[in-house]
């Protein structure tokens, strides 16, 4: 399960299993009491994961998730959603036991004694809806129920202070008994504004207390109020509405990535929003300070020191106060867009009365950043200078140097050259396999599909999701390898592997937690040419793209051929050409492409001759 790491059969199951970090572990174990409040009872934060602590007060070293496939290909693909969540379940639980113990607010008494209005109204419309039901006896209980809540009896007044205590204690807050004594107030009023409505139809004219008036309606007309007349959506929390809209989402095939930017901006939103309370609750200050929040967070603000352990207000405020510089007005943009969405749909399936995240989001006006350059020739000396063949692998420079002759088989070597003489794609060269590398008509080609004069600016991962998303017969093209990429070796590289195999020709690269396999070639890269001296942030690898495309205008590479390589559209061109005779023409063609200066002889291995 090498790719997979915890991916386990278990008799026809797979399961996800994984070691829980020792630093959760000790968050745990020292304060077992609060790790109470926040998982053992239904409704706390993590609920879910109560059983990371054992009753001996010790805490469970491995967590076990089942798959609910024996199917391999299913397991494959769940597991990396699993192991995602898991890991962002992990770092929430370290970040709230790490954080100071949250008192409960006004604003959170208040949120939860709407929750419970919204429930015990539920309860009273499903007891009147039920079969055999007796309304005339139910609305004569309900009526000495709240002569007893009205004329103050204390005998009344103790079961909604103890129903204040466990609801604090299952929402995750600190004991206090000044907030139970309130939060038990509110309760109270809660139940006695849910009676009134069932039982006068309407709330009575002299009524002050308006603090549950607004989340149900006030009725204006004289008629009893029916149970579909009232609008429970409007009391769903915060958290249970995204968890819905992430779901939907997932629904409609959206990509790893863009789940995974889900919930970054969820990660956000809990910092900053009380996610417990209705979203109806939300106000359009509390969005705007959200704004303002995101406006002064810098860019990857958790790895830095200074920020990582802090929530997002706290991060943000101290990232002014340290002067540091803030996120692109196009990242803040996306973020802000992402929550006007949220809010969107919220509406739209009647969540919410209205979207208050709606013109948060201005796209950023004036003259735009030069995307990505293509690498000049100086550029190119650089980075495949004579240091190429020793640094270009893992740990390249704390390594001896390589033998002298020797085909390298490191990604980083590999992967750089074929881009350059191609044009393809990070992600597609990290996963091309043995049979992708084959000949046809006599002639050594890499088969692919990829449209290298795509201007899309994507990012690496980006890249990599659609390399195999998108993969399909009927697109797949031959790009011949050039005579300068056999003489680097690369052909009799591939032959180290059967011919058709479907073994990858980078067996040691592995998906990281997010399923991507090009993620080490990319980092390496980003350190790789700064140390060389491209200093350029404008110039990454996704610029020997565009160095190639630059390069096969140059070479006065014909229409037909650099619209066969670049995938545009291949219909009629086999046809045409006959598939052997268009890739012979592609290589004669591609074969005059030249890098003013750049020689690559010295990373020639022993003088070889393909078989």
């Amino acid at each position: 399960m090498g790719k997979y790491p915890g991916l386990m059969l278990r008799g026809s199951v797979f399961y996800y299993r994984k070691r829980v970090p020792e630093d959760v572990r000790n968050r745990i174990t020292s304060n077992p009491e609060r790790w109470g409040r926040l998982s053992v009872n239904p409704g706390a934060p993590f609920h879910e994961w109560r059983e990371l602590l054992h009753e001996d007060g010790t805490a469970r070293e491995l967590i076990m998730r089942s798959l609910r496939t024996g199917d391999r290909r299913e397991a494959e693909r769940r597991y990396l959603k699993t192991a995602h969540d898991v890991a962002h379940v992990l770092d929430a639980i370290l970040s709230r036991m790490s954080a100071e113990e949250p008192k409960a607010t006004d604003d959170d008494l208040r949120a939860l004694a709407l929750q419970y209005f919204g429930r015990r109204q539920t309860a009273i419309d499903d007891a009147l809806e039920a079969l055999g039901a007796d309304h005339e006896t139910m609305v004569s209980n309900w009526r000495d129920d709240l002569i007893e809540l009205t004329n103050g009896n204390p005998l009344s007044e103790a079961p909604f202070l103890s129903l204040a205590e466990s609801t604090l204690e299952k929402a995750g807050y600190i004991g206090d008994p000044n907030a139970a004594f309130i939060l038990g107030g509110y309760l109270r009023r809660a139940e006695k504004s849910a009676l009134e409505r069932r039982v006068f139809g309407v709330l009575p004219p002299d009524e002050t207390d308006t603090m549950f008036v607004g989340s149900a309606g006030r009725l204006s007309h004289p008629e009893p109020a029916r149970p579909s007349e009232t609008n429970p959506r409007r009391l769903v929390s915060l958290r249970d509405v995204h968890t819905l809209y992430k779901a939907k989402k997932q629904q409609n095939a959206r990509s790893s990535k863009t789940i995974n930017g889900y919930d970054y901006i969820w990660s956000l939103i809990e910092d900053c929003f009380d996610v417990s309370k209705p979203m109806s609750a939300v106000t359009r200050d509390e969005t705007a300070r959200f704004e303002q929040v995101l406006r002064r967070l810098p860019p990857n603000w958790r790895k830095k020191p200074d920020l990582a352990r802090l929530s997002a207000p706290q991060a943000s405020a101290e990232a002014a106060r340290l002067g540091l510089k803030p996120i692109a007005a196009n990242t803040l943009y996306g973020y802000l867009s992402d929550l006007a969405a949220f809010f969107r749909w919220a509406e739209k399936e009647d969540y919410v009365g209205k979207s208050v995240a709606h013109g948060l989001a201005e796209k950023p006006t004036g003259p735009r950043r030069p995307g990505r350059l293509e690498f000049a020739p100086h550029d190119l000396l650089k980075v495949f200078g004579s240091q190429y063949r020793q640094l270009a692998r893992k740990n390249g420079a704390a390594k001896p140097p390589p033998i002298s002759g020797e085909l390298p088989d490191d990604p980083r070597y590999w992967v750089p050259l074929v881009s350059l003489f191609t044009g393809l794609r990070l992600g597609e060269i990290c996963q091309l396999t043995r049979k992708e590398v084959t000949k046809i008509g006599g002639i050594p080609c890499i088969v692919t599909m990829w449209d290298v004069w795509d201007e899309t600016e994507y990012s690496d991962r980006e890249e990599e999701e659609i390399v195999r998303s998108q993969k399909t017969e009927a697109a797949l093209r031959a790009i011949p390898i050039v005579d300068e990429l056999i003489r680097l070796g690369f052909w009799e590289f591939a032959q180290r592997l059967p011919e058709g195999s479907s073994r990858r020709l980078f067996p040691s690269l592995k998906p990281d937690r997010h399923g991507y396999i090009a993620a080490p070639v990319s980092r390496w890269f980003s350190r790789y040419r700064k140390k060389a001296g491209v200093t350029d942030s404008r110039k990454v690898f996704h610029s020997l793209r565009h160095t190639f495309r630059s390069a096969m205008r140059r070479a006065e590479v014909s229409h037909d051929v650099a619209v066969k390589i670049g995938g545009w559209s291949a219909k009629g061109l086999g046809d045409h050409y006959g598939t052997d005779n268009l890739v012979k023409l592609s290589r004669e063609q591609l074969n005059r492409i030249e890098y003013d200066g750049l020689d690559l002889s010295h990373l020639y291995p022993a003088v070889r001759v393909p078989k």
